[in-house]
């Protein structure tokens, strides 16, 4: 399962980068190890525009990173192939939604989804996805497994799917409650689909029943009260739902991802993760990956202690430990506290991208972006 962070959500970035500017922070406690995970790219835009590292992906060793409606896509050394949507489309300031596969690339745009599909030719666009009926066209998020999209608007999730006669709409998912966020974020694992509704301080669960059916299994809120829903990752029998304002260890917006796990056909809350070295402003849980039983949760808040983290969280038979804090290697400038590094996190197998979108260019440049690519021993 390959998923997106939502284009939505940069004013309140904004609010917790105000605040924070002007609270002094406590000095924090022991850092977790990162001996597991190296840095072992640092990807730029080859026509910087601003804002690039927005959005990322992994496939295998492929990379793909959204620079407003335009994505990148690196392969090994190779020069980076620039993919662009053929309809007029504007331009998404904090990149555009993007998920992906070995086979295909799935990219969120303010009209419609773009799939572009590799062959023995390369990368190709081969058809653009908008809900039936007129529905938004404004994508929020994105998530693909295999030949299924889910794609988040403001109040619904379209399930599209490919058959021998194309892609089609399988399914238009809603909550039912008007104004309660969902869609702003989307998940997908095989047959679940996990929906956020950041207003409301939930997440809902969707399983597609044999006739291919997309019903909802559940409806998932902190057992403790409090706000979760601002993102969200499913992987097998596991979704874990960010809460990047939750206060926690004493300080303010360090950030929690709470986990539920599905036992004997119910959705139950199993642990709340915290990181181990809390700063105020972390945001911890902003974006969440999870690959094989392997999470990666960005927390880029945490000014005046660096530009951002990610962290790595690993399965041991249901708990879930921390088992690396991975930090970006600084550019060649000076200012490099406001990178948002953890922005956008993805992970696939022994690969890890986060994304840097107020990152400085290598010549000193103010907010070109950049990813980061990691690498499991």
């Amino acid at each position: 399962m390959i998923r997106s962070r939502p284009a939505a959500g940069w004013r309140l970035q904004i609010a917790f980068i105000a605040a924070a500017m002007s609270v002094a922070l406590m000095p924090s406690v022991a850092a977790a190890d990162t001996s597991s995970w190296t840095e072992i790219t640092r990807l730029v835009s080859p026509e910087p525009e601003g804002t690039f590292g927005g959005q990322v992906a992994v496939a295998g060793t492929t990379v793909a990173v959204s620079e407003g409606a335009v994505v990148y896509v690196f392969q090994g050394g190779r020069d980076p192939i620039r993919l662009s949507p053929s309809g007029d489309v504007g331009v998404i300031a904090s990149g555009s939604p993007l998920a992906m596969t070995d086979a295909l690339i799935a990219l969120g745009t303010t009209d419609g989804v773009y799939v572009f599909e590799r062959g023995r030719n390369g990368w190709r666009e081969t058809t653009r996805l908008a809900p039936s009926g007129g529905g938004d066209t404004l994508i929020l998020s994105v998530a693909v497994d295999g030949s299924t999209i889910v794609a988040g608007v403001d109040s619904a999730a379209y399930v599209f799917t490919k058959t021998r006669r194309g892609w089609q709409q399988r399914a238009t998912l809603t909550s039912g409650v008007e104004g309660d966020g969902f869609g702003r974020d989307v998940a997908i694992s095989g047959d679940v689909v996990a929906v956020t509704a950041s207003n409301a301080g939930a997440a809902y669960v969707f399983r597609a029943d044999r006739r291919g059916r997309w019903l909802e299994e559940a409806r998932l809120q902190a057992a403790d009260g409090e706000t979760i829903g601002y993102s969200v990752a499913v992987d097998d029998g596991t979704v874990m739902v960010g809460a990047p304002g939750v206060d926690t260890s004493g300080f303010f917006a360090v950030g929690a991802v709470y986990v539920f796990v599905l036992e004997g056909g119910s959705w139950i809350e199993r642990a709340q993760l915290t990181v181990s070295d809390p700063v105020e402003y972390a945001v911890f849980g902003w974006d969440i990956a999870i690959s094989d039983g392997v999470a990666v949760i960005g927390a880029p808040g945490g000014l005046y202690e660096g530009p951002g983290a990610a962290y790595v969280f690993r399965d041991h038979d249901g708990d879930w430990v921390e088992e690396a804090k991975l930090v970006a290697s600084a550019p060649a400038a000076e200012f490099v506290d406001y990178s948002f590094f953890g922005a956008n996190v993805a992970i696939d197998g022994k690969v890890i991208a986060a994304g840097a979108p107020f990152d400085v260019g290598t010549g000193g440049e103010f907010l070109t972006g950049a990813a980061y690519v990691f690498r499991s021993d």
